[in-house]
């Protein structure tokens, strides 16, 4: 296990960059966001038992994995493993520990196929608010997100890019499973209403 006080400094110093920098218009993907995955990739590990030992790269790749936004919003986890490389060995990481970090970064790209333990719990921890009671409320940030960002997206098409996203998505860990899918299913359902109804 690695010195906790040095994992806290580095955890530290990527959140208030985060806090510090990061643009308005990333209404979903704010400091808010990573530090809800870092809390969460922390209780599911807890949960499946993970081996104290690997807490280390799993916390790191949770604050990480969303830093490139900093920089850029296409392809953010190439830039999300650069700012890992370059910041982490000031707080005392080796090479194959800032490896395996970005490896797990890369992970959490979407369509999510985790290779790993470490990836399921990180990748659940990411996608956690699918099946948690402030769905509705955080769907919205994203939708508020993609239409700066992308612009051609109107409510209609939204709720059906959410049905396609919720049918192909699935949580990996026993534990997510058991406390997210659901009120996933229940959010699923609703929306097929709700299209159904704007149809």
């Amino acid at each position: 296990m690695f010195p906790l006080m040095q994992l806290k400094k580095a955890i530290d110093h990527i959140v208030n960059l985060l806090r510090e920098n990061l643009s308005e218009n990333l209404t979903y993907h704010s400091v808010d966001h990573t530090v809800g995955v870092i809390d969460r990739a922390l209780e599911i590990a807890r949960a499946e038992g993970l081996p104290e030992s690997e807490l280390t790269i799993l916390l790191l790749g949770a604050a990480y994995h969303d830093s490139g936004f900093l920089e850029t919003y296409e392809n953010h986890e190439e830039k999300s493993c650069d700012l890992a490389s370059r910041f982490l060995p000031e707080f005392g990481f080796d090479e194959t520990q800032i490896e395996r970090v970005s490896e797990l970064i890369m992970e959490t790209k979407i369509p999510h196929n985790p290779k790993s333990k470490l990836a399921e719990i990180l990748c659940d921890a990411d996608m956690a608010y699918i099946g948690g009671k402030r769905y509705q409320k955080i769907s919205q940030t994203l939708f508020e997100e993609l239409r700066h960002y992308l612009k051609d997206i109107d409510s209609d098409v939204w709720i059906e890019k959410q049905i396609v996203f919720l049918e192909n998505q699935q949580f990996w860990t026993e534990y997510a499973r058991g406390k997210y899918q659901s009120n996933k299913n229940l959010v699923l359902k609703r929306l097929k209403q709700k299209l159904m109804q704007a149809g």
